[in-house]
């Protein structure tokens, strides 16, 4: 379908758009330069890859609505199977190809060639507010090895139909990294694997040049962006189509360029939003940042709550995020000091709370944990009327009582800061904002994040992992 249809964008515009697309042909000097609008909502599409028919899908979502009063569609596509990309202003029923790349000195997929894109569209379609989606894949916060080589190809092969519920569910029976190694391997067996798809990557990577946005390229990116094109003004919404995104450090990578982030906890399905049902009400309707976050969150929700049982999708009120992130901080070192004085007892709370699935809202990249849930039942366990994890050092009651209260105060903030919050049925501990908590070994590419230089965390995830193998 799409790797048919967007092959050498050559010939003229009119023929490009209909053979393309199927739509009106486009005179690129018909594109309206438009007036200043309440929204320009930016999506930069990397779609080299094997989501590309999604690509398309998504396009004629956006064609369907069109730009308004109240807002400027801007697209950028890749020239599937090969190394230019297109520039779209997307009008209802119409895109207009404003710019085809050719030979582009930045490829998509690196911070450059994001910068570029948010250049043209800030600079030529003025706005009062800039909402940029990045749709790809995403891996989390950590570079992935083979969940990041999983993800990339076959992530929709881990959806199941439930005939029971009449839903899809994730497959979980390969939580483990045999389990893993397992699927991966008739995954291989049942279609031969391109080599190209398997490297490793962080968001929004394109195949066809082997470039991708690593977390620290995001943070450039988006730091030119304010610097450069917003007088260091930030981005009123950032919106991340792609995978296992809403997390406390992405959080903390972007939040100085961005007032509200919009991801998943969980994985998407490789459909991600229904972009017709969520532009809609855009186009004409008044929305500030925080009320279009709330706005996204809900029309996910509506697209997938009958269909899926293991969807998540949250607003996140960046400008608040420090204060979680601060708690944080205190209860990693508060841990630690626990498990120094009170060591039994710390480690049978920890083992116990972060094993047990029921206590623990894991996602399918198991070493990322629901940050609210987590504190729940670990509130509860640093009670001293809990006798299941023992007694332990009377000397430490203080201590443990001052763990409590920093949770119970992490969950209110968190309350604040998470500003809506969708999840499936199977992910109903699932409370929008999740943290990297591994249970075998820390990856190798966590320590380089913003999160991870700033906060003890690292710190105290070092120590549970050196008791997991005493």
């Amino acid at each position: 379908m799409k790797h048919t249809v967007l092959l050498g964008w050559i010939g003229t515009l009119a023929s490009v758009a209909s053979m393309a697309y199927g739509l009106p042909p486009t005179d690129n000097n018909a594109v309206a330069k438009a007036q200043p609008k309440p929204w320009n909502f930016m999506v930069y599409m990397v779609n080299n890859n094997n989501l590309n028919r999604y690509g398309l899908q998504n396009m004629r979502q956006m064609v369907r609505v069109g730009s308004g009063d109240k807002m400027n569609i801007l697209l950028q596509m890749d020239d599937f199977g090969n190394r230019g990309f297109i520039r779209f202003f997307i009008e209802r029923n119409n895109a207009a190809m404003v710019q085809s790349v050719l030979r582009p000195t930045h490829f998509s997929g690196t911070p450059e060639n994001l910068f570029d894109f948010a250049s043209w569209g800030i600079g030529a379609y003025p706005a009062q507010k800039q909402a940029l989606v990045l749709w790809n894949h995403g891996a989390g916060i950590k570079d992935p090895h083979i969940w990041g080589k999983m993800l990339a190809k076959w992530r929709d092969e881990f959806l199941v139909f439930n005939s029971e519920t009449g839903r899809f569910e994730l497959d979980r029976s390969c939580v483990s990294e045999q389990g893993l190694r397992q699927k991966l391997a008739a995954f291989e067996a049942r279609e031969s694997a391109d080599k190209q798809f398997l490297t490793e990557r962080g968001i929004a990577f394109n195949d066809m040049t082997q470039t991708y946005l690593s977390n620290e390229d995001l943070t450039q990116a988006l730091g030119d962006i304010c610097a450069k094109l917003l007088g260091h003004k930030k981005l009123d919404l950032l919106v991340l189509d792609a995978c296992h995104m809403a997390m406390i450090e992405v959080a903390s990578q972007v939040k100085s360029y961005a007032r509200v982030l919009v991801g998943s906890e969980e994985i998407e399905p490789g459909s991600g939003y229904s972009y017709e049902s969520l532009l809609e009400q855009v186009r004409s309707k008044d929305f500030d940042a925080f009320s279009l976050g709330k706005h996204i969150v809900t029309c996910y929700e509506e697209e997938y709550c009958d269909t899926m049982s293991d969807y998540t999708q949250s607003a996140i009120d960046l400008t608040c995020v420090a204060s979680v992130e601060s708690n944080v901080d205190r209860v990693a070192a508060s841990l630690i000091t626990l498990l120094d004085v009170d060591s039994d007892r710390a480690r049978c709370v920890l083992l116990a709370v972060r094993n047990n699935k029921r206590l623990t809202t894991e996602f399918l990249d198991t070493d990322y944990i629901d940050l609210y849930h987590f504190y729940q039942s670990l509130e509860v366990a640093c009670s001293d009327k809990n006798a299941a994890y023992g007694v332990g050092n009377a000397a430490a009651k203080p201590l443990w009582q001052a763990l409590a209260g920093m949770l119970t105060s992490g969950m209110h903030l968190m309350k604040q800061v998470i500003i809506a919050n969708a999840a499936g049925v199977t992910l109903s501990n699932a409370h929008g904002l999740s943290i990297y908590f591994p249970t075998e070994s820390m990856h190798n590419s966590y320590c380089k994040t913003e999160f991870a230089r700033t906060n003890t965390w690292p710190k105290f995830l070092e120590r549970y992992l050196r008791l997991r193998r005493a």
